[in-house]
């Protein structure tokens, strides 16, 4: 199996970022999904379709596996063992609370 599996996942918040050679940008889509027992699946989407997986499912900001979806049928064919920080700037922004004055 090439994904884990976390049940049903809700969706925190998203972000476009841009990154690659400066002359050619590539831009990102990422998605934080949260398990219900607080774990965090990053989904990296990329022309349209999501192709990568990150999970931090202990949410210490650490991913412990990755997987992807190299020719981008919706079918993640491979998985891995990670250890890496999530980097910042796929993270979503905090939502902003605002209290009615």
């Amino acid at each position: 199996r090439a994904s884990p599996d976390v049940g049903p996942l809700r969706l925190a918040g998203r972000r476009q970022s841009r990154c690659g050679e400066p002359q050619r940008p590539m831009e990102l889509v990422s998605a934080l999904r949260l398990t219900a027992d607080g774990g965090r699946v990053l989904e990296l989407e990329y022309g349209g379709l999501v192709r990568k997986r990150l999970y931090d499912l202990d949410a210490d900001g650490v991913v412990e596996r990755e997987s992807w979806d190299a020719d981008g049928d919706g079918t993640f064919e491979a998985t891995r063992r990670a250890r890496l920080p999530i980097p910042e700037f796929l993270m979503p922004e905090p939502a902003a609370d605002t209290i009615p004055g």
